[in-house]
């Protein structure tokens, strides 16, 4: 078998070393491409940057390739907004419980605070030796004046999203949600040992690229973001 390696963007653009993905097609048989693993790095933090590129290019490839069966997350973040957490996370849930494609999250590095919530989302969770998990409770920095209604308004927001937090750990892990309160109260932090007796992690195997994968992706978000609702 022959393989080349072509760079195609979610647009399906020429050659391009700066495109999102790369592909490998079988050169020899000629055949139309049918493509089985997708795998996808996402550096950085957890915001509306790093969700639109995932769902921009998910989109486009899973269209064009309707044969993806598994899709393959590694991830490194300390966090970010809350709610791109939560939306990254119910869309890759949406994409296994909906359409049964198989999704594995793998922690490459560290994956703290809303980054929990997106490598909830797999079905198959892996851990990196020497990796690192950190869990807490929403919190915000706010700057200027704001009146009393505006203050509860956002004490209401950051509370629900705690709960919605507690929730996604507690349903991927074999913790007690009554534990897991107490555990996001303080900071908690774990190493890949003490995921996989949680249940929070499946495995524990090195990140590297899969060789089995026959599209790879990467979304390096470096802009720090806005000061907003954080986790």
């Amino acid at each position: 078998m022959v393989l080349g390696l072509l760079a195609l963007s979610p647009a399906m653009a020429a050659d391009d070393e700066g495109d999102a993905c790369k592909i490998w097609h079988d050169f020899k048989t000629g055949g139309p491409f049918v493509p089985d693993l997708i795998e996808i790095r996402m550096n950085g933090d957890i915001g509306p940057e790093m969700e639109n590129q995932l769902f921009g290019l998910l989109q486009d490839h899973l269209t064009t390739y309707p044969s993806l069966k598994t899709i393959k997350i590694l991830l490194s973040s300390g966090g970010g907004f809350v709610e791109s957490g939560f939306r990254i996370h119910n869309y890759l849930r949406g994409l296994h419980q909906r359409h049964g494609l198989q999704v594995v999250t793998h922690n490459t590095a560290t994956v703290q605070s809303a980054a929990v919530d997106v490598y909830c989302s797999g079905n198959q969770r892996i851990a990196s030796p020497y990796s690192v998990f950190m869990i807490h409770d929403s919190s915000r920095d706010i700057d200027g004046e704001f009146d009393v209604a505006a203050i509860k308004d956002f004490a209401e927001e950051d509370e629900l999203g705690t709960i919605a937090s507690h929730s996604i750990f507690s349903a991927c892990t074999t913790v007690p949600i009554n534990d897991v309160d107490a555990m996001f109260a303080k900071q908690t932090y774990f190493d890949p040992d003490m995921a996989l007796e949680l249940g929070l992690a499946h495995s524990i195997t090195p990140a590297t690229y899969d060789r089995a994968a026959d599209i790879r992706c990467l979304i390096d978000v470096t802009e720090p973001l806005a000061k907003d609702p954080e986790e």
